[in-house]
This record gives structure tokens, C-alpha cells and sequence, in this order.
């Protein structure tokens, strides 16, 4: 490298003093190797071969060529320290090149002239002049450079506290990094990200950018950047209190770095070691590793470091509690800010002596454009919260919209049970009614035998009046039989319309829950159905089966079972409901209560057990012991919380069954291994 600077050196030196032909670039790309090949070996005479250059293509009217070589000169400038210069220069060539022509070019000078302006505090002007250049790269479609500009607009805002700006402008730079596979300043970004998130305690969001930049970091295999990731990584598990974390990460970072040779991050190292002491209250051993860190400072180092060190140093003494300690290291810390700015008055006085009247017209424009930029953003503010007000305006109108459908879903609910109370009540009518024939029948019967001994014992004559009353008894028993069968008619036609009814109300739901968007709506009015449908099935059974309100529970489960797991089927999941059922048979009653335990159990069961499964089982059983019943419900999800308590909790669903199971004088148990399992114990009569 040393012989190939030689040679660079003595050919355009000799060049120079001969009046030869300089070796012009033929492309764009051979002009940019040249430049950076005069940048790299500090050629002295740099600017007065890109100035032949100049001047040779524009005698030849190659334009191309004319402004990247405009710009390279601009590059060199920058690189030479020779600020006013290249500002200058940059000027001249804005006016100079024409509009919508080569914007790519002209965002790269904007870019230059913006860094200057923040590297000497001016950072309006270097905000404006970033702005500019993000335009000119969007009219060029250079997605690089405009990454790269809004990771110099986020460190400038990041520079002035505007941390939410400054978040914006990462995020976006990160984000067209990672489309352009561009590992190295995506990870710089997302490591810068995790910083700002971290500072603000935003901790959840500073875990997930600076894990991406250790991936990152791990795919580049440069172990300072790697070495850095894992630093940070380790400072945001001191501020998330996982010691045991920050143990494994020490250890990793020593390892990685114990042969490399980069001053900083051995502070930084040092540093960290030391928090995580003093955060232990080990204090002989956070001083110890502070005073290694401060090992490290040298003349023209020594500042950056001492204020790094004592600032988390007095951090460290807040978090514990030393507030004393901690006050007088901030007093430190303010004297040597004080020396530092000291150290450069004489210089910042000349320079405002020389561009004294240059710099008051300068301010007068940078404080208009600033109280422009801040009514701008007063009005945007003022925007959004008319917008903020819009929108919550609009949530509160679909709020009270659901709370009315809620209202008149509850209301139906209401109207249902009148009407199955009101039919309930007829047909505890017609049994009364039923009864007091049959009483009457027998009375009938009674009176006849005794008439027909009185008429054996009154001789023949009494005869044809005993078979008179006899055939008029057996219109009697005609009567009654045709009244029972139109009474079991009826009954079947009262379930059956009972059903269909209710079959209508499910519908009615089905019909709600499809016009409706919100989630929640739709799972309590999909709920809300299965209930009723549970009902129904009651109504179908007993429809269907001969017998005075007794229920095929065998038939009516597995029905309701058939239904549900129908109901619950969803696409990626398999949900299998096995069911082990004896023949018996129930009053409607408690055919309904049980009914609407076993639907509560099922869907509680669909909707938390298989949280995130592919696959699930769910077995019910109906047990016939002595005289009381065994109701099992049995799941192999994930258990229920031990966190929950059954018997005091106010959800919906566990009152039903709670309401429901006090109705049967059931005994209620939870188990809860592998899945979760209930048992009901009741009385059959």
C-alpha cells in the first residue's frame, strides 16, 4: 500500500511539473475510484487535478462527467476540513447545474453541506439543507441515498432531544435498509433504535431493535459491532432488573473482546461492569472497574470519557440511593463541562468576529424559518387533535351502537323466558285439568259397581238399566280417551312450536351476529345462540319421543354434542368431542340445566383450552350411579389459571354454570392435570 501511495505521488507530481497529459477518467465509476484513491493517500494537489478534469470535460460538453467531478471536488474539499470552501463551492454548483437534472448528485452536495452545518451546531440549517437533499433523492429514486439521509435527519433530532423525530426517521432508514439487504447500516439503525427506545423506557420496544442488531451484528462477524450490540444488549438488562442475563452477557462480551483493540467499547466494557457492581451494592468492586475505564484517558480523549464514566457513575448512586454522591459527581460533571467550553471561547470569539454580520443575517433567517417551522407544526398539531377528537367521537358512537344491541339482545333473552314461563304454566293447566278427569273416572267407576250389585240383588228387572248406564259409561271412556290422545297432540304440537320458535331466535342471532363487525358482538351473540340451541334440542327430543316431559338424555346429548363441535369447527384446527353416554332418561327441567352446563363447559373449553394448537380433545361423560348422575367434562388444553377461582368468579359463563348447577343440587369439582376436567354430581330425581 506505502509503495503504491509512492508511485500515486511521484506520477502527479511529475505530471504537474512536466505539463503533461493528465490521465482523464473515461466513466463515472473510474472517476470515483481515482478520487478516493486521491483521498486515501492524501495527494496534496488533489483539487488541482480534479480542477483539469473540470475543465477538460467541459471543453469535450461531457456533463455526465462535469458535475460528478464538480462533486468529487466538493468530496475533497470536505475531507481537507476546508469548510467555508466547500460550502462555497456547493453554492455555486446548486445554481449552477440545471433543475431536474442529475438529483442524485445534487442530493450527495445538500448531504455534504448539511453535515458541515452539524458538525459546527448549526443544526436548523442542517436540517433544512438534509430536507433539500431527501427531495432531490426522491426525484432520483435512489433508495441508498435516502436511506441514508433520514438516518442523518434522525441523528440530527436525536441531537436536539427530538427523540420521537428522531425514532420516525430511524425506523423509516432501517426499514428501506433491510429491503436493500444493506446489513451493515441496518444494524446501526436498529442499535440506534434500541438506545432511543431504552432511553425512554420503552423497554419492550428497546429489547426487539437491539435483538435485531446483535443478529445482525452476528451475521456481519465484525466482533466490534458485535461487541457494541451486546453492550447495549446488557445495559437493558441492568434498567429490566434480569441480573442473571447480564451475568451471561459480561462473560460474552469479555470473551469477544479480549483481544481486540478499540478504546471505547473497553470503557464502555469497564463501565458496565461497574454499574452492574454498584447495582449489586458491591461498591469496592464498581469502583474498581470505573477506575479501569478511566485508564483509558488521554489528551484529546479525556473529556468524552470522564463525562461518559461520572454520568453513569452518578446514575448508578441515584438508582441505590447515594443521592449525595450523586449530586456532587453531577457538580463535577457541570465543571467539566465548563472547562470544555472554556477551552474553546478564544476560538468561538474570533469567529464571531469575523462572521459577525454574515452570522446576525443568518440568524435572522434561521429565527424566521424556525417561527414559520413552528406555527407550520402548531397548525399540524392543532390537526391532529381535531382529528384525535373526530375519532374519538366516532368510538363513542360505535360504543353506545353495541351497548344498544347488547341491550336489545338482553331484552329478547327477557321475552324468551316470559314466554317459556306463560307456556309452562298452560301446560301445568292441562295436567291439573287431566288429573281431575281421571278422578272423575274413577268416581264413575266406583258408583257403577255399586249400582250393578244393587241391581244383581234387585233381581232381573234392574238389568236393562244396568246395561243402559254400562253403555253409556262406555261413551264416557271414549270421550276421555279421545280428550288424553288431543292432549298428547297437543302437548307434542306445544313442544314442537316451542322448538321452531326458538329455532327463530337462533336464527334471529345468526342473522345479528353476520350485520355486525365487532369481534366481541359477534362472539356473545354466537354464544347467545348455542344457548338457545341447547334449549331447542330439549324441545326437539321431547317432540320426537313419547313421554310426559321426560327427556332422552342420551339422544338430546349427543344431539347437542353433534352441534357444538360442528358449530366450533374452524379452519388450521382440529377439535374432536368423544362422548360416553348410558341410556336415561330426565325431567325437562333438569334435562335444560344440564343442557346449558354442558354448552357453557364445551365452548369455555373451544375458546381457551387450544390457544395456539393445532389440535384438540374434549371428552364428555354421563354416568348412571345408584340414584344420582355423573356429569364429566374433560379437556387436554392447557388448563385452567391457577389464578382462577371458580367459585368466586363473576364471568358470565361461570355463573351460568354456577346458576345452573345449584338448580340440579349438583356438586361441583375442577381437576386440573394435563387439560382441565369437571364433574357434576346430582340427584336423577
Amino acid at each position: 500500500m506505502l509503495v503504491k501511495s509512492y508511485i500515486l505521488i511521484i506520477f502527479f507530481i511529475s505530471n504537474a511539473l512536466l505539463g503533461q497529459e493528465v490521465n482523464y477518467p473515461h466513466s463515472i465509476a473510474q472517476l470515483e475510484r481515482q478520487v478516493d484513491s486521491l483521498i486515501d493517500n492524501n495527494i496534496l494537489n488533489r483539487e488541482h487535478i480534479i480542477d483539469k478534469w473540470i475543465d477538460f470535460y467541459q471543453r469535450s460538453s461531457q456533463a455526465g462527467l462535469l458535475y460528478n467531478s464538480k462533486y468529487q471536488k466538493i468530496r475533497s474539499l470536505y475531507y481537507t476540513n476546508k469548510d467555508d470552501e466547500t460550502k462555497t463551492e456547493i453554492t455555486k454548483f446548486i445554481e449552477a447545474i440545471p433543475s431536474n437534472t442529475y438529483p442524485a448528485i445534487k442530493a450527495k452536495c445538500l448531504k455534504i453541506y448539511g453535515e458541515i452545518e452539524y458538525e459546527n451546531g448549526r443544526y436548523y440549517s442542517s436540517t433544512v439543507s438534509i430536507r433539500s437533499a431527501l427531495e432531490s433523492a426522491r426525484f432520483a429514486a435512489d433508495d441508498e441515498l435516502i436511506a441514508t439521509l433520514q438516518e442523518d435527519l434522525a441523528q440530527v433530532f436525536e441531537k436536539v432531544n427530538r427523540t420521537d423525530r428522531a425514532i420516525q426517521f430511524y425506523q423509516r432508514s432501517f426499514k428501506l435498509y433491510a429491503q436493500l439487504q444493506n446489513k451493515h447500516s441496518a444494524q446501526s439503525c436498529a442499535l440506534a433504535l434500541g438506545r432511543l427506545f431504552m432511553a425512554t423506557y420503552k423497554l419492550d420496544s428497546a429489547n426487539l431493535f437491539i435483538s435485531q442488531a446483535l443478529d445482525l451484528a452476528k451475521e456481519l462477524r465484525k466482533k466490534n459491532i458485535e461487541g457494541e450490540s451486546l453492550i447495549e444488549k446488557a445495559n437493558l438488562c441492568l434498567k429490566m432488573r434480569k441480573y442473571e442475563e447480564v451475568t451471561i452477557l459480561i462473560l460474552q462480551i469479555d470473551s469477544l473482546l479480549k483481544n481486540e483493540d478499540a478504546d471505547f467499547l473497553k470503557v464502555r466494557q469497564y463501565v458496565l461492569k461497574g454499574n452492574y457492581a454498584m447495582l449489586q451494592l458491591h461498591d469496592s468492586v464498581a469502583q474498581y472497574w470505573y477506575r479501569q475505564a478511566e485508564t483509558f484517558s488521554r489528551p484529546g480523549f479525556t473529556y468524552f470519557i470522564d463525562n461518559f464514566i461520572n454520568t453513569n457513575k452518578a446514575d448508578a448512586y441515584f438508582a441505590v440511593g447515594k443521592i449525595e454522591k450523586a449530586y456532587d459527581l453531577v457538580k463535577h460533571i457541570n465543571h467539566l463541562n465548563n472547562s470544555y467550553s472554556i477551552r474553546n471561547e478564544t476560538e468561538v470569539i474570533d469567529d464571531i468576529y469575523n462572521n459577525s454580520e454574515i452570522n446576525i443575517r443568518n440568524k435572522e433567517i434561521e429565527l424566521l424559518n424556525i417561527q414559520n417551522q413552528l406555527n407550520r407544526e402548531r397548525l399540524e398539531k392543532e390537526l391532529l387533535i381535531k382529528r384525535g377528537l373526530l375519532i374519538e367521537n366516532n368510538f363513542k358512537t360505535q360504543a353506545l351502537s353495541h351497548e344498544k344491541i347488547l341491550r336489545e339482545v338482553h331484552e329478547k333473552e327477557n321475552q324468551f323466558s316470559l314466554a317459556q314461563l306463560d307456556q309452562e304454566k298452560k301446560l301445568n293447566e292441562s295436567l291439573k285439568r287431566e288429573n281431575e278427569l281421571r278422578k272423575e273416572a274413577l268416581q264413575n267407576n266406583s258408583h257403577n259397581t255399586k249400582l250393578l250389585w244393587i241391581g244383581i240383588f234387585a233381581l232381573g228387572s234392574l238389568l236393562s238399566t244396568i246395561f243402559y248406564l254400562f253403555y253409556k259409561q262406555m261413551g264416557k271412556n271414549k270421550i276421555i280417551s279421545r280428550q288424553a290422545e288431543d292432549l298428547a297432540n297437543i302437548n307434542k304440537e306445544v313442544h314442537h312450536r316451542v322448538k321452531n320458535n326458538l329455532q327463530v331466535i337462533s336464527s334471529l342471532l345468526d342473522l345479528q351476529s353476520l350485520s355486525n363487525d365487532a369481534p366481541e358482538i359477534k362472539e356473545i351473540l354466537n354464544e347467545s345462540k348455542l344457548r338457545v340451541q341447547s334449549m331447542a334440542f330439549i324441545h326437539q327430543n321431547l317432540y320426537e319421543k313419547e313421554g310426559a316431559n321426560q327427556v332422552d338424555l342420551s339422544s338430546y346429548m349427543s344431539n347437542l354434542i353433534e352441534h357444538l363441535e360442528s358449530a366450533f369447527h374452524k379452519e388450521n384446527f382440529n377439535l374432536t368431542i368423544t362422548k360416553d353416554i348410558d341410556t336415561i332418561t330426565l325431567h325437562m327441567d333438569k334435562a335444560v340445566s344440564l343442557g346449558m352446563i354442558i354448552n357453557e363447559l364445551l365452548t369455555n373449553s373451544n375458546k381457551y383450552a387450544f390457544r395456539n394448537r393445532e389440535n384438540g380433545l374434549i371428552y364428555v361423560s354421563l354416568k348412571k350411579l345408584n340414584h344420582e348422575l355423573l356429569l364429566t367434562v374433560s379437556d387436554n388444553g392447557i388448563g385452567i389459571s391457577d389464578s382462577i377461582d371458580f367459585h368466586n368468579s363473576n364471568t358470565f359463563g361461570f355463573r351460568m354454570i354456577k346458576a345452573f348447577s345449584k338448580k340440579l343440587k349438583a356438586k361441583v369439582t375442577i381437576e386440573n392435570n394435563q387439560g382441565t376436567t369437571v364433574n357434576l354430581l346430582f340427584p336423577q330425581t
